[in-house]
């Protein structure tokens, strides 16, 4: 039955359709600056082979919109001119402008030209920092998590202590600009994972393995970025390609590699031990066209935890069984007792301390002044804490984009499906809105 779960899940949980903001647009020219229009215009995912394409209008002007980040290929095609391919990077929520100037062809000549983007996007206004996933990986990560890096973007000041991703809300104490912690927002491709009652919350801890690319912002958000006010953290996940690729780690960390303060010097720590495992793997079902990807991220935890606890004592005990030998107080006393307890003021609190003068008397079932009835100990455990946080996606080709529009999404269909479980802390993400639900995990259901 349990071998089941991670299927069921998968199986019932809500898909949510990725909304990817970024864009390729430019105007066609000739060698003499004027505009060229219905030239033809490919825009080609270099690592999945997906294309779609489009005939640039009147003024030459041609637009993909809703792309997700990578590497594309622009090819310019018109008559009388020599076909132009350009290398276009894009990165997450970036509105690329490619302006291409065509060249005359020579009659009974065919040549195509090849060149690459600007190193300098002149468009970009934005101040903002996007890692990719090889600096992702490469950067050290606090409990495996990518919330730990995001003061690394300029003008982003405050500490940052990282959550894991097992925690279904994680406020970060860091602003940018001035600002408050609370104007933070995050969204997940595209969809908001901010929660709806915590200001500056986000509801969803992303496993490093699915992020193909982490954006943050910290001015100049558009539109539907408008309730942040501080710093808008986009996160892109990962979608198959046309190469099988995967990827896994392991961290292990305990007691025993916990560095020890000098001021003050600490003699050892409590034990504890944390296992955190995470792999995902991806690659085509059929070439240029669907594609897959899965990550699962396991979490076996152990801590050592001590407090001072008040319990009955051992006198009061003998001394109920003795005149309530039958009782009800008597029998859980004798048959649930504290476990774990070291006892280091057996006489805490006795029975005139805590019933006042009524001890003695018949009012209080005669029971002595002098009698200890409370004690106080030190109660030492190591409770348990696992989780899994899985995700996976699907991908595949759209229809073709219009042919003639000057503006045109060339973005295939993909459905994503995240989900978090463990017994401390579960969620399940499928998009914006945040909902309870009966099973006890917060599901966050696609807005209407």
């Amino acid at each position: 039955m349990k071998s089941a779960l991670p299927l069921l899940t998968l199986l019932t949980a809500l898909p949510l359709a990725a909304q990817f903001s970024s864009a390729v647009q430019g105007t066609v020219l000739d060698p003499s600056a004027s505009a060229v229009p219905n030239a033809k215009v490919t825009l080609k995912n270099a690592r999945t082979g997906i294309s779609a394409d489009l005939q640039s209008n009147s003024a030459g002007f041609y637009r993909f919109s809703a792309l997700a980040p990578g590497e594309y290929e622009l090819r310019v095609e018109a008559a009388g001119f020599r076909a132009s391919t350009v290398a276009v990077p894009l990165t997450t929520g970036q509105t690329r402008d490619m302006n291409v100037t065509l060249e005359v062809q020579s009659s009974g000549e065919s040549v195509s030209v090849t060149a690459e983007a600007p190193a300098l996007d002149v468009s970009e206004s934005r101040q903002q920092l996007t890692m990719d996933q090889k600096k992702i990986r490469d950067l050290p990560l606090l409990n495996n998590s990518i919330f730990a890096i995001l003061t690394l973007a300029p003008g982003v000041t405050g500490l940052n202590g990282a959550s894991d991703n097992f925690n279904p809300e994680y406020f970060a104490g860091m602003s940018a600009n001035g600002a408050s912690p609370r104007g933070n927002t995050y969204n997940v491709d595209g969809l908001s994972i901010t929660s709806n009652i915590t200001n500056g919350t986000a509801n969803l801890g992303v496993n490093p393995e699915a992020v193909e690319e982490l954006a943050v912002e910290t001015n100049t958000f558009k539109a539907e970025q408008g309730l942040g006010s501080s710093i808008v953290v986009s996160i892109t996940t990962k979608a198959g390609t046309n190469q099988f690729h995967g990827a896994g780690n392991y961290w292990f960390t305990n007691q025993d590699m916990r560095a020890r303060t000098s001021l003050p010097f600490i003699a050892a720590y409590a034990p504890f031990k944390r296992n955190n495992v995470s792999g995902a793997f991806g690659g085509p079902i059929q070439k240029n066209k669907t594609f897959f990807f899965g990550a699962v991220e396991l979490l076996r935890q152990t801590d050592a935890t001590a407090s001072v606890e008040t319990i009955e004592s051992p006198q009061f005990l003998t001394w109920a069984r003795a005149n309530f030998a039958n009782t009800l107080g008597t029998k859980l006393l004798t048959d649930f007792p504290a476990s774990a307890v070291q006892v280091t003021n057996p006489s805490f609190r006795t029975a005139q301390q805590v019933i006042g003068n009524d001890c003695g008397t018949a009012a209080a079932s005669n029971i002595p002044c002098a009698l200890p009835v409370l004690a106080q100990g030190t109660w030492s455990r190591a409770p348990r804490r696992n989780g899994c946080n899985t995700a996976s996606a699907a991908i595949a080709t759209s229809a073709k984009a219009r042919t003639a529009s000057s503006a045109a999404s060339s973005a295939p269909s993909r459905t994503t499906i995240i989900s978090t479980r463990g017994r401390s802390s579960s969620t399940t993400a499928n998009a914006s809105s945040t909902h309870s639900s009966p099973t006890g995990r917060t599901r966050l259901s696609p807005r209407s």
